[in-house]
């Protein structure tokens, strides 16, 4: 792309703005103030000129944008101009003060209060856009209009109040924080970093259900291993035909174990289960106040030694 002068860029974006601002004109001339406010705005971005605030005051006075409008004049009002600029500028100019000066008894002031045991994290909104908590309890400008008003803090908020403001008014309005908040709108505390919720304990719950699986997954295979070796000598015993007391005793001891290691497989993964779906909720809700997972006071210990497999716990 070849770059252009900038003596060329300036005139096409005078000539664009200048298109603009005759569209605008037309639409103020026709009471079309929306579109008359946003060609005028949009002209003045591409180039700034007098009439183009001046003409973009108008049209906002007319749609009652009267804080918005006054920025403006203000704006026309300070502006360097000498006795070599356009006459068109210095008309302009020449406009903006006595439209300024019949402007500013029109402006209405709302004074806003907020009340209540807890204005921590005070946070407030008028018409549901954010209200500013510097101004909360100062006169600030505003436009005519109706408006609806709600405070909220950590843990309280106030009930929304409704009012309408004509020109020249100067209303004080008044909320309190009364209302307790819900539990799942307070703001959470920040962890010991202050980076919000600790997620420690969802990463106990879930490190607790991952022993218990692992628990039941292990002593599931030591429950078949030891069913199917209790099985193959009962097999090989009947087919023989020669069982004697030891090898009952040996076929009764493996059932015992098979039967022992079935329970705490069953045990481990009922661990399991209850510790991954509490981590799962904590690390995913980010509340860290539930409790941790309850095993029904069963505390499980795999023991495992030369020659012996077992378990030691409370039950």
């Amino acid at each position: 792309m070849v770059a252009r002068p900038a003596a060329a860029q300036t005139a096409e974006q005078k000539g664009s703005a200048r298109s603009m601002a005759e569209q605008g004109k037309v639409a103020f001339e026709e009471q079309r103030y929306a579109d008359a406010a946003d060609l005028f705005q949009r002209a003045e971005k591409l180039y700034h000129a007098p009439p183009h605030l001046l003409y973009l005051a108008k049209a906002q006075l007319q749609l009652g944008q009267l804080v918005e409008a006054r920025e403006n004049l203000r704006t026309l009002e300070r502006e360097p101009l000498t006795e070599a600029s356009p006459p068109v500028f210095l008309a302009a100019r020449d406009e903006a003060t006595p439209l300024l000066e019949s402007l500013e008894p029109r402006i209405p002031y709302l004074t806003l209060r907020v009340k209540g045991a807890d204005t921590k994290e005070l946070a407030v909104t008028v018409n549901d856009q954010p209200y500013d908590s510097l101004f909360v309890g100062a006169a600030r400008p505003i436009n005519p209009g109706h408006y609806r008003v709600q405070a909220k803090s950590a843990t309280l908020e106030s009930r929304v109040v409704e009012f309408d403001v004509a020109e020249g008014e100067k209303p004080n309005v008044e909320v309190t924080l009364d209302v307790p908040r819900p539990v799942a709108e307070q703001p959470k505390e920040a962890g010991p970093e202050g980076g919000g919720s600790s997620k420690v304990p969802a990463y106990v719950a879930l490190g607790v259900g991952a022993v218990g699986v692992g628990v039941g997954a292990a002593f599931s295979i030591l429950h078949l291993t030891k069913s199917s070796d209790a099985q193959s000598a009962y097999d090989t015993c009947v087919t023989n035909g020669n069982c004697g007391p030891n090898d009952r005793t040996s076929i009764e001891a493996m059932d015992a174990d098979a039967a022992t290691f079935g329970t705490v497989a069953l045990i481990g993964f009922g661990v399991g289960a209850v510790g991954l779906g509490t981590g799962l909720v904590l690390l995913f809700t980010g509340n860290d106040s539930a409790p941790p997972p309850s095993t029904g006071g069963v505390t499980v210990r795999p023991v495992l030694g030369f020659n012996r497999v077992g378990l030691t716990g409370t039950f």
